[in-house]
């Protein structure tokens, strides 16, 4: 059994408002209608919503926006005698003016939910064919209970620019629509909303002997406080009344309530878009990082004088290192290691977009001095601001001859022998540093038995456990 409401008891439920800003405004809906009867003898006129049944003598009629009001054409009984084509002239041109409203109407609709999305910052609102749950709604419902909160007749919501410099209306109460059509208030000289973004309340008991505070509307009084987040103020909040009245301490108080309400409906509708902004990155690196796993390392490959494996992290978050390899027709191995420079998802594109051009050389049989240049060429015009990366190639013989070599920027390669380990380095620029940079090719003499590692520098330059770093020698152990 359903308990009755106690009588001590108020329930304030918060409606936002179904219908969006009205067509036009009542006067100068009248004064199209009286023009164009003056024009055409023929009576147009806008019926209320709740009108429950059509004139007699109505022509036509057309809805304007969904749930308005209505258009209706209608011959009064002294022009009944009119001719035919007079009628259908005036028809086409009553159709003619309810296009052009319902135009209007979409414009006003558009202005009045991109101002309270740019009160926000907040270029895409989720589900916005909804009214009810948009922001621009939303701010008008807590604008309409402030106003009724203290017996108000209007309300209207200013926010700063970036500049802190000027006052832009983004939300409004039983203003007329075309405000949000005029340009900013500039903040120098508007001592009022000054005085409130400042902390205090400002009240106007008789706005008009009270101009050099500046209201914004033309009101007998009004009340200014501020709107403004736990450290940043963002705006004030307006209250106008209709007679000359003085704000008592509860009523400023409530207020600011209010213009709190206002500052965190702002808040999380920003926070609402970073977060959507949040969810798509990282959906893309996740992307990534499965691209990488399937890319690194490449399968072990194994030859008569040769064995090449690589060793890096899989399944953790995208990076910028990467290794290939290919046999070519004379059993010669050719072996990549790259890191890309930069950091986050650019990392990961360009070290995807150099091993792309490491694929395509590798196919194309080039030399290890060649295929450097190729990268560098392709690092130095890939991307408007050149990343610096580091690449060493090594063509290892199907024979006992030297390996030869090219490299770029700081990576590390080690033969590894049994009495003492050799590192080999050319120390030459990295990609994308300079391109006018040389790459020539350098010999290494590996005897049978002996290993090449190649390392990245991010690994060469970590640190053991007692924080000591560990270089190509460590790594070689």
């Amino acid at each position: 059994m359903t308990q009755p409401t106690p009588s001590h008891l108020r329930l304030h439920i918060e409606e936002a408002p179904v219908a969006p800003p009205p067509v036009a405004p009542p006067s100068l809906l009248d004064e199209v209608c009286e023009a164009f009867s003056r024009a055409t003898g023929l009576q147009l006129s806008v019926s209320p919503v709740d009108q429950t049944a059509p004139p007699r003598d109505l022509l036509w009629s057309t809805l304007i926006a969904d749930g308005g009001p209505t258009l209706q054409l209608a011959a009064p009984a002294a022009n009944r005698s009119a001719s035919g084509t007079a009628a259908e002239d005036a028809q086409d041109l009553a159709q003619a003016l309810a296009r052009l409203l319902n135009e209007l109407h979409a414009a006003r609709v558009a202005l009045w939910r991109r101002e309270a999305e740019l009160a926000a910052s907040v270029p895409l609102v989720a589900d916005a064919t909804d009214d009810r749950n948009h922001l621009a709604a939303r701010l008008e419902a807590v604008l309409s209970g402030a106003a009724a909160t203290v017996d108000g007749c209007a309300a209207a919501l200013y926010l700063l620019d970036d500049a802190t410099s000027e006052l832009k209306l983004r939300s409004a109460w039983r203003l007329p629509r075309n405000r949000f059509t005029a340009p900013a208030r500039p903040l120098r000289g508007s001592i009022a909303d000054l005085e409130a973004l400042a902390g205090h309340a400002v009240v106007l008991e008789d706005a008009s002997l009270l101009p050099h505070w500046r209201s914004p509307e033309d009101f007998p009084s009004a009340v200014c406080v501020p709107v403004s987040s736990a450290t940043t103020p963002l705006g004030t909040l307006w209250v106008f009344g209709d007679r000359v009245r003085d704000y008592s301490d509860k009523e400023t108080n409530l207020l600011e309530i209010v213009a709190g309400r206002l500052a965190a409906e702002l808040e999380r509708e920003i926070l609402l878009a970073d977060a959507a902004a949040s969810r798509d990155v990282r959906r893309q690196l996740a992307v990534l990082a499965q691209l990488d796993d399937g890319q690194f390392p490449p399968a072990p490959i194994r030859t008569d004088h040769w064995e090449a494996a690589a060793l890096g992290a899989a399944g953790g978050e995208p990076g910028g290192a990467f290794c290939d390899w290919r046999l070519a027709d004379d059993d010669t191995l050719t072996v990549c290691l790259g890191a890309a420079g930069a950091t986050g998802m650019l990392q990961t594109l360009h070290a995807h977009t150099l091993r792309g051009a490491v694929k395509s050389a590798l196919l194309a049989n080039l030399s290890t001095d060649a295929l450097v240049r190729h990268l560098a060429e392709v690092a130095w015009t890939s991307t408007s601001a050149p990343v610096e990366s580091s690449f060493i190639s090594v063509a290892l013989p199907p024979d006992d001859g030297p390996i030869r070599y090219s490299s770029a920027g700081p990576l590390g390669a080690v033969v590894v022998r049994a009495a003492r380990s050799t590192a080999f380095s050319q120390g030459l620029p990295p990609l994308g540093a300079d391109p006018d940079a040389r790459y020539p090719a350098a010999a290494q003499q590996v005897a049978v038995g002996e290993a090449v590692v190649l390392v990245s520098d991010s690994l060469r330059k970590a640190v053991d456990s007692e924080g000591r770093q560990l270089g190509e020698a460590a790594i070689a152990e």
